[in-house]
């Protein structure tokens, strides 16, 4: 890497980082490899009927967050584009169904999350799941939890929501919850008077993914990623420098070995005119009781006026592979490629 891209980067990651005076750029630098495999998906995926958009294991995920009876309500599109599981949604006696989170299982089921109201208006909390085929052959009640956010790891389901039977209390319960279709509720924890309250107002399902063994939530008010170990269940809290407060998280991802990283679209000033920008950052854990650091990943970080630049946003992961769009919206072209670690020499870092 030539040494003037290197102190571009330098100052693009320092401008998203708000406490960059503790960053140290340090004597490796994370790479982009060149795409293993890359894919156009046109047509009626990116439209705004569907919700989120996200690569969960083998597929793009997807839901409308108010189906009706006939639309479908979430699907699975696999790598070339192609619906492979479209399932449509709806419980007798309601008057409306929400969608608040949509996931891949890893026998090619879909699962999905959210409230039935009834008739008279009362609302009744649901995880459920379409087999390969469509159809939805389970329904889990998990009300009084209101689901936000959902992740799979094996055949457990992982929730991250509120207890709305606490509301009018002054009194902690946990968000974040462990569900098995077969026998409900397993294990819960992360007390709800240890995240920030605006939490609750900026949950969107960016902010949480499963690999097998692990859970990882990125809570920006409190500037934590929070980690649970899926065979010891053991919740680990790590602060991180904070992210700057005009950098918007565009996505999120945790491989396989347990990587976690994130993408962000920001404005920096450049020349003396705001430049609209994106960037891919890695996460480094610290030592035990250490402050976290996100990373800068070199070729996905810079303008979008540049035109050599070939990221745009994180849709996820498959294995250890990063899935992501490579141009602005209309976000048409997808592409699967790994992050690798050189080092850095003196010459190449800034001064």
């Amino acid at each position: 890497m030539h040494r003037k891209l290197f102190c571009l980067l330098f100052v693009f990651s320092t401008s998203i980082i708000a406490s960059s005076q503790t960053q140290n750029p340090g004597s490796t630098a994370m790479h982009l490899s060149a795409a293993k495999k890359t894919s156009t998906f046109a047509g009626t995926i990116w439209t705004t009927e569907w919700t989120s958009k996200r690569w969960d294991r083998d597929y793009l995920v997807t839901y409308q967050q108010f189906p009706t009876k006939q639309s479908v309500a979430a699907a699975l599109f696999d790598d070339t584009g192609r619906m492979a599981v479209g399932a449509t949604l709806w419980i007798d006696g309601s008057r409306e169904i929400i969608i608040e989170d949509a996931a891949s299982g890893k026998d090619g089921s879909l699962l999905m999350t959210g409230g039935a109201i009834s008739g008279e208006g009362a609302l009744a909390n649901f995880i459920a799941r379409a087999n390969s085929e469509g159809d939805v052959t389970k329904i889990l009640r998990i009300s009084p939890v209101v689901p936000k956010m959902m992740c799979v790891t094996g055949d457990k389901i992982w929730v991250f929501g509120r207890d709305r039977s606490f509301d009018a209390s002054d009194k902690a319960y946990p968000m974040l919850y462990e569900y098995s279709l077969n026998d409900g509720l397993l294990f819960s924890t992360l007390p709800s008077n240890t995240v920030d309250s605006i939490m609750l107002g900026k949950i969107s399902a960016l902010t949480m993914r499963c690999s097998d063994s692990q859970v990882a939530l990125l809570l920006e008010p409190t500037k934590e990623v929070v980690r649970v170990d899926v065979a010891s269940r053991t919740l680990t809290r790590t602060k991180y420098e904070g992210l700057s407060e005009t950098v918007e998280v565009s996505g999120i991802a945790l491989t396989d070995s347990n990587e976690l990283f994130i993408s962000v679209r920001f404005r920096t000033a450049v020349g003396g005119r705001n430049e609209n920008g994106v960037g891919l950052f890695h996460f480094i854990a610290p030592p035990v009781g250490g402050v976290g650091q996100w990373s800068p990943v070199t070729e996905a970080t810079g303008l979008l006026k540049d035109t050599s630049l070939r990221f745009n946003r994180l849709l996820g992961n498959r294995g250890n592979d990063l899935v992501y769009t490579t141009k602005p919206r209309p976000n048409e072209d997808l592409a699967w490629s790994t992050v690798s670690v050189s080092p850095v020499s003196k010459s190449e870092q800034p001064k």
